[in-house]
């Protein structure tokens, strides 16, 4: 049996594909919860396109509707509105004028002056509150409530509403278009957000400067807790000695550095669900935050562990090489200046006590930054690149990259690290530098860093993952560091007037 194509078949049949295409994502949708849809990008750009396509056969459906069907879906409704008001007696012909014209007159769409057949009548361009206001004056309101069905009141109020939609400016049409698209319910649901996954923005940490630059010195150790090594303090004496003198005589002295190792971790927990259809995967991200983590602790020890429970680090080690004065307080040329003369001070120092050149010296950025703005009485950089006025042996990467993977100054390889300190001194708002020959920062490793993973574990507050339907992830190491070898191959610069900027 064949059908006859309409315009009425046509935009139907729009609507059933639409529908159709919305029903598949829902149903993608639902079985992606237990993971088997929606996990790849390719899945997600299908269901996208499906949906971009089911939009736009509801839009043009409804185009179809309003150009084609309007006049049918009128006079049929008038029809109604006819055999309900002949139920008390009244023929078209015979209800007099109401809004300017008789019922018949509006229907066929003669009212206020038109002469129009009623097959070219369209009620959705004229006579539409004419037909609202005659129908509710002439048959009452008992007729409105009780004779005429709803779907011809409906109709009514659908016909006023229409033309004041009809009526409105161009300015007006195009804010409710604006209107409709941002409100959820009004249709808003039916356009498509665009997910950029591979856009993830992941959390940016400082990362371990030391390691970056190869400055620790990393050492595998046994399953111990414990790293012991001698010590000369390096007392033997030679001398000038007379004939048939007493040769001078000294004994050295030794000692023995106990470096203790320790547990550093950290715990992350997620949903089952989530560890399952996350995109990017949950479980990458969380490794690489964790290890960042450690890393950055890692580096906090280095630098100004306290001994108790921890690592000792540079700055509570006792012996590091030290300047001739610290940097005092000033305006930021005096101080910047003083800065750069303690540096070159410490490096003399450190090669005096340790018989050894100092190969860097790791500082905040935000401590680079003002050397690098020092300027002199006439304005001019004083650490500008090599060759030009004013230039002590510095250098600036290319594109004035801050990374510290190739910047030196005054002759110094450069590491920038957030991990310093910013609360020494007195007032506690001090920063520092610390310069060092690095092959002396003895990292001591018995386990690197292990990821592992459980969901019937229990957290730290005793909540079963099991229970909870959760995955932990603990990633941890056991490590120690000591400056002790040689305390004076390190340096630390500091002073009142290095107050942190930020």
């Amino acid at each position: 049996m064949s059908q006859t194509i309409t315009v009425q078949n046509l935009w139907r049949d729009k609507v059933e594909r639409g529908r159709r295409l919305l029903d598949e994502v829902r149903a993608a949708a639902a079985l992606g919860k237990d993971g088997a849809a929606f996990e790849g990008a390719e899945a997600q750009v299908e269901n996208r396109n499906k949906m971009a396509e089911a939009q736009r056969l509801f839009t043009e459906a409804k185009a179809d509707r309003e150009s084609f069907e309007s006049k049918a879906s009128a006079n049929a409704d008038l029809a109604e509105l006819d055999k309900a008001a002949a139920m008390f007696g009244l023929e078209p012909s015979e209800i007099g004028p109401a809004g300017g014209g008789s019922l018949s007159e509006i229907l066929t769409g003669r009212a206020g002056g038109h002469a129009k057949d009623r097959v070219d009548f369209n009620p959705f361009t004229m006579g539409k509150s004419q037909l609202v206001r005659a129908s509710a004056s002439v048959m009452g309101r008992p007729l409105f409530e009780h004779v005429i069905p709803e779907k011809v009141r409906e109709g009514g109020r659908e016909l006023a509403r229409q033309a004041m939609r009809e009526n409105a400016s161009v300015v007006a049409q195009r804010e409710i278009a604006a209107l409709v698209e941002g409100t959820q319910a009004n249709g808003g649901f039916l356009v498509v957000p665009q997910y950029l996954q591979e856009m993830f923005a992941a959390v940016r940490r400082q990362g371990n400067a030391l390691r970056r630059h190869g400055w620790l010195n990393v050492h595998q150790t046994e399953e111990t807790n414990q790293v012991l090594f001698p010590k000369s303090s390096g007392s033997l004496t030679v001398g000038l000695v007379a004939e048939l003198g007493v040769k001078p005589t000294a004994d050295n002295n030794y000692a023995q550095v106990v470096i203790s190792l320790y547990t550093m971790a950290g715990i992350a927990a997620i949903s089952r669900q989530l560890s399952r259809s996350a995109d990017p995967a949950i479980a990458e991200i969380l490794a690489k935050d964790l290890s960042m983590l450690l890393g950055n602790l890692e580096e906090q020890l280095v630098y100004t562990g306290t001994g108790t429970g921890q690592p000792r680090g540079i700055v509570n080690t006792t012996g590091t090489s030290a300047p001739l004065a610290p940097v005092g307080a000033g305006t930021a040329q005096v101080v910047g200046l003083a800065i750069i003369d303690g540096m070159i001070d410490l490096a003399g120092v450190i090669a005096t006590n340790y018989y050894g050149p100092v190969t860097g010296a790791v500082m905040r950025p935000s401590r680079l930054a003002s050397l690098i703005q020092l300027k002199d009485n006439n304005n001019n950089y004083i650490l500008n690149p090599a060759g030009q006025f004013h230039a002590p042996i510095s250098n600036i990467p290319s594109g004035g990259d801050f990374d510290g993977s190739t910047f030196n100054l005054l002759g110094f390889p450069i590491a920038q690290s957030t991990n310093l300190p910013v609360n020494l001194g007195a007032g506690t708002n001090q920063d520092c530098i610390i310069m060092a020959n690095w092959s002396e920062a003895h990292w001591f490793q018995r386990w690197d860093q292990q990821l592992d993973s459980s969901d019937i574990a229990s957290d730290g507050a005793g909540v079963s993952s099991f229970a909870t339907n959760r995955v932990l992830f603990r990633l941890e190491e056991i490590a120690g560091f000591s400056a002790e070898r040689y305390p004076a191959a390190f340096g630390v610069l500091t002073g009142v007037g290095m107050i942190s900027r930020y």
